[in-house]
């Protein structure tokens, strides 16, 4: 296990022994180096990935129950960012998961993507149901997945402005979509499909509609 007081008083050693030896050096990569060396001076052997393979290949970040703050290190001890960018990136996984082994706070370990990066949903999509089956198993579990995304709702209804218990439901359906034999490659087009639909059809105006019940649209005769 990781010995988190040793990493943080390593951790200014090797800062200050890196400014000495290399003061041209960038903050962030002598922050880089410092940090490889004191993780591994208390019993790993990370790599954090530089800067420029960082912003290449992603690397590896980790982050706290919401998922919205990122683990880094501020005067030689671990700390939190809002910011991902901001966050310390290792090369592999396995290094993040060694080098937060014994930080209680820290709960996720996920792939860094920069924000230049375009979001690919298909690619997504499959490794949710990598995921997901190697976790919950095979097959449609039509009724399961229905009977939790009726708890996710009733949370919803609980707390509507918490945006991960809509993102529960998102993250559901599309879990119902794959497990009844669609491949993300389908589901994306039947996104895209159903956008496209819901564009073309006509609509009762919203003004004078029940904000508490549903609004359908205009059904007309021999089209639903």
């Amino acid at each position: 296990m990781v010995d988190h007081d040793r990493i943080a008083a390593a951790l200014a050693v090797f800062e200050a022994e890196n400014y000495r030896l290399d003061p041209s050096r960038s903050p962030q990569e002598r922050r880089l180096a410092a940090m490889e060396k004191a993780v591994a001076a208390a019993g790993a052997e990370p790599r954090i990935a530089a800067p420029d393979a960082a912003d290449e290949v992603g690397g590896w970040i980790v982050g706290n129950g919401t998922g919205f703050r990122w683990r880094t290190w501020k005067d030689g001890l671990p700390d939190w960012t809002d910011d991902r960018s901001e966050a310390t990136r290792y090369a592999r996984s396995q290094d993040a998961e060694a080098a937060h082994a014994e930080d209680e706070d820290a709960f996720i370990v996920v792939e860094y993507r920069p924000p230049s990066a375009r979001f690919d949903l298909v690619a997504h999509l499959a490794r949710q149901k990598a995921f997901s089956e190697r976790t919950f198993g095979p097959g449609a579990r039509t009724k399961g997945v229905i009977d939790h995304i009726r708890k996710e709702l009733t949370e919803i209804e609980a707390d509507p402005a918490d945006i991960m218990e809509w993102v529960d439901v998102v993250i559901l359906a599309f879990d119902g979509a794959w497990r009844a034999g669609w491949e993300p490659e389908a589901i994306v087009k039947a996104i895209v499909a159903k956008q496209e639909r819901n564009e073309q059809r006509g609509w009762p105006d919203w003004r004078t509609s029940d904000p508490d019940k549903a609004i359908e649209h205009i059904r007309e005769e021999g089209h639903v």
